[in-house]
């Protein structure tokens, strides 16, 4: 029998639907660690309410519920829905409801449990038990729709139909042989490509069900023939050359889907070698970074380069690559792989250069951001086994053109290894090879970022609670007056002093940075810090790649000089003033 709907049964229709079945839990994240933050500036679990019909719904009779108790876990404040529209709640057990945000009085847990929407205590919405992982969330695609994905694009109060997942025939990693990789995408939104590293936009490549990717010893350099530093003659470090031979490279793929010039999924990022004597090639981890070639090798603001900040009368000291902070950040995708190829983690951050003089090299130091606005606002990996810890904001991949000398690259990584079991705050390091789009980029040594988070975590202290002296600090100068009118040989003068420093650990760093001869000290990289409020000061030992240069070289005279007609930088009276005060004790 066919039925039609007239005005009024269609009317009826549609208000049947604006109750209980019209609204949904559309989304749900329960280890929200950096998606979002509600007014308290606390991550905490959430839900999303989504009104999938044509009508405003009140929501003063609905209740949410992580149990059996559909009548009173947590009520809906009297408040209007409108059409088509999403309401974030926060599960963080704070019971609150105000103007600006709701919170349950529950928490979800992460290793998974039902959900419930209930309306007069009947069940109109329910979600099955789901474990996630961090930043993970559980959501409708398309919207208010029966199909769950779990997913990294969260997007809370707004549409879910952006987060269109793919799947991929064949993991990132390493391969033997060419092969044809098929990507297969949930909605049926056109995929574009590119495989330079460049962000795909609809002016892309179209994917068309499969691409072959395949071995490329025979593919020109392109990035790697990109001038990155002044010629030889007018640097201190190894400038660029022309590397004269093609490079291994691995092939990147960056796809995404598109409607109507719109993004309808996250841009993804795969990284595949294929070489039958790759296994033989590195017992090393290897690091894939991709990012727009313009980021890095534009002339304008392109990171990696002389490019337009580079004077011609100050070779040594300028360039794009000596321009610092947030302007001066990139984004980039990193993906770790470990020695059997196995992938670590591969996910978008942060990049800019590091380090100081060393930036004019050929090849650069780099560091490396964890942040919430690209994804992850941590690197969650081991990267340095010798730690016991998993959870990295920063890290550096340090450069090995480092070395006063040029004959090695080890110097600093050696010195640091020595002091290990020394009272010393020291960088641990791990060697990797590193592919900048592709092309095969070099040995960079994968350090610890000496900042705050990296003291917070090894003296399991709060970021906040670390104070880094700057070049002026009240209690530290107030310090170096006493000691200038106190003669540091009397007992109780010297008791004052080492109430302020930890003396121990200043002794086991000047050890340190006489025996590997560091005539690159003691006024440059030198950092001293301590647990706030009243901490005492310690020392940090880092950068020694002009230390091991000379077994006759006078170190005690060095460190000890006080005369300035006859010092000079990096040995000026005041970086010695310390050192030649505590001696008298």
């Amino acid at each position: 029998m066919k039925i039609t709907l007239t005005p009024i049964i269609l009317f009826c229709f549609l208000m049947s639907h604006a109750t209980g079945q019209s609204l949904v839990i559309n989304e749900f994240m329960s280890d929200n660690e950096s998606r979002v933050a509600d007014e308290d500036e606390d991550y905490n679990d959430y839900i999303e309410i989504f009104n999938r019909s044509q009508f405003s719904i009140n929501l003063s009779e609905y209740c949410l519920s992580d149990d059996g108790d559909l009548l009173g876990k947590w009520s809906f404040p009297d408040q209007i829905l409108a059409p088509l529209d999403y309401l974030l709640v926060f599960a963080s057990g704070k019971d609150k409801v105000s103007p600006i945000e709701l919170h349950t009085n529950f928490k979800i847990d992460s290793a998974g449990e039902e959900l419930f929407l209930s309306k007069s205590g009947q069940v109109i919405d329910q979600v099955a038990s789901v474990s996630l992982n961090v930043n993970q969330a559980y959501i409708r695609l398309p919207d208010g729709s029966g199909n769950w994905v779990k997913t990294p694009q969260s997007s809370p109060e707004s549409t879910n139909n952006l987060a269109n997942p793919f799947s991929f025939s064949h993991q990132e990693g390493f391969y033997d042989s060419d092969f044809e990789l098929v990507v297969s995408p949930f909605l049926t939104d056109t995929i574009f490509y590119t495989l330079n590293g460049d962000i795909p936009t609809p002016e892309s490549a179209v994917f068309n069900e499969s691409i072959v990717i395949r071995e490329r010893i025979n593919d020109p350099n392109f990035f790697s023939e990109i001038k990155s530093s002044p010629n030889q003659d007018l640097i201190s470090f190894h400038a660029w050359v022309s590397p004269n031979e093609n490079l291994h490279k691995a092939s990147i793929l960056r796809c995404a889907s598109y409607k109507n010039g719109e993004l309808t999924s996250p841009i993804y990022t795969q990284t595949y070698f294929v070489d039958p004597d790759l296994s033989a090639k590195y017992t090393l981890p290897v690091i894939s970074l991709v990012t727009q070639g313009d980021n890095l090798f534009n002339e304008e603001d392109g990171i990696y380069v002389p490019g337009v900040h580079y004077d011609a009368n100050n070779p040594e000291w300028t360039g794009n690559y000596f321009e610092k902070g947030d302007d001066w950040e990139r984004d980039v995708h990193i993906t770790y792989f470990e020695e059997d190829g196995e992938v670590g983690f591969s996910q978008d951050a942060g990049i800019r250069i590091h380090g100081g003089k060393t930036r004019q090299a050929a090849q650069k130091s780099l560091r490396l951001y964890a942040r919430s606005e690209y994804g992850k606002n941590s690197f969650d990996y081991p990267l340095l086994p010798q730690r016991d810890e998993d959870e990295y904001k920063r890290f550096v991949l340090r450069t090995t053109m480092g070395d006063w000398g040029k004959e090695t690259m080890i110097k600093d990584a050696l010195a640091q290894d020595i002091c290990s079991d020394m009272e010393l705050e020291y960088q641990d390091f791990r060697p990797v090879i590193v592919y900048i789009n592709g092309e095969y980029w070099g040995i960079h040594t994968l350090r610890e970022r000496v900042d705050k988070h990296y003291l917070a975590s090894n003296f399991e202290i709060d970021d906040d609670d670390v104070e880094i002296k700057k070049w002026t600090n009240l209690d530290y100068d107030n310090m170096i007056d006493f000691i200038t009118g106190n003669d540091l040989s009397i007992s109780a003068n010297y008791d004052v002093v080492r109430q302020q420093i930890e003396i121990e650990n200043f002794i086991d760093y000047y050890i340190a940075e006489m025996f590997f001869s560091n005539s690159d000290w003691p006024a440059n990289n030198i950092k001293v810090w301590r647990q706030k409020p009243s901490g005492k000061w310690r020392w940090i030992l880092f950068d020694l790649d002009a230390g091991f240069r000379s077994r006759d070289f006078n170190m005690m005279e060095y460190a000890t000089l006080d005369d300035s007609s006859i010092t000079s930088w990096p040995n000026p009276p005041y970086s010695t003033f310390l050192f030649r005060h505590l001696l008298k004790e």
